[in-house]
C-alpha cells in the first residue's frame, strides 16, 4: 500500500499527465462522462468519438447476413470474475421450467483457467445437462454457428466488457440483457436500442421467452451501423487526424 504522501504525489502526477492530453476516445461515450465526473479536474481532455474496429472489418466477420436460428442462451464472454457467472447460474437454477431443452452456452475458453474449472463445477451442479461450457478454442465458423443458436444473451458485467459480443448478438437479433450499472447499458439505452436490464429479467423471468420484432431488430442494426459501420469509422478516423493536426499547429503557434 502507498503511504498518504505517496498517494497524494501520485494523484498530482497523474492529474498533471491527464491535463496534457488533448483528446480522449473511450470505447463508449458514457465512459468518458463517468471518468470526467469521477476525476473532477479543471482541465480534462476533449471527448472524441472514435473506435478501432468496424462492423464489416472486424466485429461481424463471418456473421454478415446471418440471423438467430435457435433458442439457446449465451451467458458471459470469458473466464473472469467480472462476468458474475454464479449470480446468473443461481437465477437460471430457479428458472429451469423456462430453459428446459435450451442449452446454456458459457464461453470460458480464455481468461483464468482455475476460475473456468470452478464455473464448470458450479454450472453442472446448478443447471445440469443444460449447461454447455466452452473450454477450448474453436474454429471461427463453429463459434459463429454456435452463438447464432442463442436467442437470448445474459451479460452480468458491471464494468464495460464484452461490447463486441453484444454488438454481434444485437445484430443477429438476440434479446440482450445487461446490468443497469454497466456503461454499456447506459450507452445503448441512450441510443434507444431494444435491450433489457438484468434487473428487469430478475423481476420478470418470462422475458427469457420473448423475441424482438423484425422492426426492432432493424432499429438495433441501424444504431450499430450509425456508430460502428466501416464508413462511419473511416470518417471518425479522418476527423480525429484533422483535429490532432489542428491542435498540433495551435500548440506550435503558442510555443
Amino acid at each position: 500500500f502507498l503511504s498518504p504522501i505517496k498517494r497524494f504525489l501520485y494523484s498530482q502526477n497523474k492529474n498533471a499527465a491527464i491535463s496534457k492530453i488533448s483528446f480522449f476516445s473511450p470505447v463508449l461515450e458514457s465512459e468518458y462522462h463517468l471518468i470526467k465526473e469521477k476525476l473532477k479536474m479543471n482541465i480534462f481532455p476533449e471527448y472524441f468519438s472514435w473506435n478501432y474496429g468496424s462492423l464489416e472489418g472486424v466485429l461481424l466477420k463471418g456473421f454478415i447476413g446471418r440471423e438467430i436460428n435457435g433458442n439457446n442462451i449465451l451467458v458471459g464472454n470469458s473466464a473472469s470474475l467480472t462476468n458474475n457467472h454464479v449470480e446468473v447460474f443461481d437465477f437460471l437454477e430457479g428458472s429451469l421450467s423456462l430453459i428446459e431443452s435450451r442449452k446454456i452456452i458459457v464461453p470460458l475458453s480464455y481468461g483464468d483457467k482455475g476460475y473456468a474449472n470452478k464455473m464448470v463445477d458450479i454450472g453442472v451442479k446448478k443447471i445440469g445437462n443444460n449447461f454447455h461450457p466452452l473450454i477450448e478454442f474453436m474454429p471461427m465458423s463453429s463459434y459463429v454457428e454456435l452463438v447464432s443458436s442463442c436467442s437470448h444473451v445474459i451479460m452480468n458485467h458491471i464494468r464495460q466488457q464484452s461490447v463486441g459480443n453484444i454488438i454481434i448478438m444485437m445484430y443477429l437479433g438476440a434479446v440482450v440483457f445487461i446490468r443497469k450499472e454497466s456503461p454499456v447499458y447506459t450507452f445503448f439505452k441512450s441510443k434507444n436500442a431494444y435491450i433489457y436490464s438484468i434487473q428487469e429479467l430478475e423481476k420478470d423471468k418470462s422475458l427469457l421467452t420473448i423475441k424482438l420484432t423484425k422492426e426492432q431488430i432493424e432499429d438495433n442494426r441501424s444504431i450499430l451501423h450509425s456508430y460502428w459501420s466501416e464508413e462511419i469509422t473511416n470518417e471518425k478516423t479522418a476527423n480525429l487526424i484533422k483535429a490532432c493536426q489542428k491542435r498540433r499547429q495551435l500548440l506550435r503557434g503558442v510555443l
